[in-house]
């Protein structure tokens, strides 16, 4: 059955040498103008953890993460030298997928700078959806969509990758009939397909064509159903666990059909606006 609220759907984020190192500087306090390097530890993380979930394990090299992105930022800002960040906050907004990165409670101003926050392509910064540097703020959101994920603005209205259901039985077996009227089935493999349908999917949570970079699905499906990274699914975006409370569900890839009756040039168009249905394709659940 499918969930009321809509869903959201987190990819791996492949922290490097690219993007692992950033600034914080107070710029207020006693410690105003002390600047702290931030490095992180290089691994694959989804952009927050699940509830329950330790946090500590970060993998370098390996396909899986413990913990979450903005859970390990929080920490490494925290433990910098001085007590101006000791409350410093990073945290995913359940319904919009934005970032907020606070230090209201410790009372300091701050900024975050660098070379890989925000260089010309990439960079830290963007990943978690801001539009630049950070310059004297005691809390920001970003203006834009963290990237790596998609939150949807309807529930599925086919459910059938849910762990708890059998899925889709498919076959497939060939059966042939002979003019003596024998019949023949050839050696076949049974298989339980798994996905997620969704009807009526907004265009602006389809394709960039909304205010909210990254909101689009069309972002989602090139960086991480395309090229077969794991996911994790939220049936509830307000709740960062599965419904029984527990491990939200996790699948390998996979592949997306749109079925949105539109040729390539038609989707360009910036005023184009219809409805569209998708079937996301739930591969090698994890669990």
């Amino acid at each position: 059955m499918a969930s009321v609220t809509p869903p959201k759907l987190h990819g791996l984020i492949t922290i490097d040498s690219t993007n692992d190192v950033f600034t914080i500087t107070a710029t207020s306090g006693a410690e105003s103008g002390l600047a702290r390097t931030i490095t992180l530890t290089q691994g694959n993380y989804f952009i927050q953890g699940y509830t329950g979930e330790t946090h500590g394990a970060w993998p370098a090299a390996s396909s899986t993460a413990t913990g979450g992105l903005l859970e390990h930022v929080q920490a490494q800002v925290r433990a910098a030298p001085g007590t101006a960040f000791d409350s410093f906050t990073a945290s995913a907004l359940t319904d919009t997928g934005r970032v907020s990165l606070s230090n209201t409670l410790g009372g300091d101003n701050f900024t975050i700078n660098g070379a890989e926050w925000y260089p010309a392509s990439g960079g830290l910064g963007r990943i978690l959806g801001f539009a630049g540097d950070i310059t004297n703020q005691p809390s920001l959101t970003g203006p834009n969509h963290h990237k790596y994920s998609w939150y949807p603005n309807v529930p599925p209205v086919e459910f059938s990758g849910d762990p708890d259901l059998l899925g889709v039985r498919l076959s497939d077996a060939v059966g042939t009939t002979a003019p003596d009227g024998t019949h023949t089935t050839t050696a076949y493999n049974n298989r339980r397909v798994r996905d997620f349908t969704f009807e009526h999917i907004a265009d602006e949570y389809m394709m960039p064509t909304g205010s909210l970079v990254n909101r689009d699905f069309e972002q989602f499906w090139t960086d991480i159903l395309r090229v077969g990274r794991r996911w994790r699914y939220y049936p509830d975006r307000t709740v960062q666990t599965a419904p029984g409370g527990g491990a939200p569900w996790t699948y390998v890839g996979g592949k997306a059909i749109a079925r949105d009756g539109t040729t390539a040039a038609e989707r360009q168009v910036a005023f184009w606006s219809a409805f569209y249905k998708i079937t996301i394709d739930a591969l090698e659940y994890i669990g």
